[in-house]
């Protein structure tokens, strides 16, 4: 716990400089101008929502994901932890790498299958992308990542407690630059690191963006499984969810996912005696 309650305390204090910073760009070359004060509140109340419980669901599934590692013996990629400075900036290059490969296949099915979209969709329901749209995830979503990216990824790479607390504050710091309300394209280098532009199109309402740009970093891996799609010069769709849904209340923030997975399953058992199968949600990914 003390561990945690330290990587967190680090977070917050990076996360304050970062924030900051994100938006005094996002004043000086707004995306979209004049966005509405109360999804900024929400977004920042959706972090410090899910902080405590993060604090506490966390730690416990740490201790059995660091069993399966132990139970596995070692790593798939066995490199040094730390011989000099070059050893540590090839083993942060490759936690990145390789966290960002299971980044992408946990977001992709948490749009694939409809369980885990409810655990999701409150990230996409921001009809006003900006830094502090990263904040906008439902606990239940941190959690989900933790297990679906934090135990794949400590099987292929061995990480540290202090490794996988540096990982969570970059991927956590790198989401304001992504998500930033900012006119910027990064040109020639859009295919090699997801910039502000790119992931736009992510969150984009239009039909032709759906399902497209999952990495979060590295755009390689839509463009290695099909679902990359480079915006055109000067392109800033519109976002959310296209339904007319922009939800910031304490509902959204709590339940939300609960109350849909009840009403999926009266659908389910009102429109058919089995329950859909997720092989056919993971077929379609």
């Amino acid at each position: 716990m003390t561990r945690f309650l330290l990587a967190y305390q680090q977070l917050l204090r990076t996360d304050a400089v970062a924030l900051a910073a994100a938006l005094g760009l996002e004043r000086a070359l707004p995306a979209e101008r004049r966005q509405p004060l109360p999804n900024v509140l929400f977004n920042a109340a959706c972090f410090l929502g899910a902080l405590p419980v993060l604090l506490v669901v966390l730690p416990p599934l740490a201790g059995p994901a660091g069993a399966v590692r132990a139970a596995v013996g070692r790593s798939v990629f066995d490199v040094s932890s730390g011989e000099g400075a070059g050893g540590q900036i090839a083993v942060g290059l490759l936690v990145v790498f390789a966290w960002d490969f299971f980044q992408y296949w946990a977001h992709r099915a948490m749009h694939a299958i409809p369980c885990l979209w409810e655990l999701h969709k409150l990230h996409h329901s921001d009809t006003a992308v900006n830094a502090t749209t990263a904040y906008r995830n439902h606990a239940t979503a941190h959690i989900f990542q933790f297990v679906a990216v934090g135990v794949p990824l400590g099987l292929v790479v061995p990480i540290s407690a202090l490794g996988t607390a540096m990982a969570i504050v970059f991927f956590h710091i790198y989401g304001f630059f992504n998500h930033m309300n900012v006119r910027l394209s990064l040109g020639v280098f859009t295919p090699v690191v997801s910039g502000p532009q790119l992931h736009r199109i992510h969150h984009s309402l239009l039909e032709q963006h759906r399902d497209r740009n999952f990495a979060a970093f590295f755009p390689i891996f839509d463009i290695m499984f099909g679902t990359y799609r480079r915006p055109a010069q000067g392109e800033f769709p519109p976002t959310g969810l296209g339904n007319g849904d922009d939800p910031n209340d304490v509902r959204s923030l709590t339940v939300a996912p609960f109350t849909g997975w009840l009403r999926a399953l009266r659908r389910t058992r009102v429109s058919s005696p089995r329950p859909a199968c997720v092989a056919t949600a993971v077929a379609k990914m």
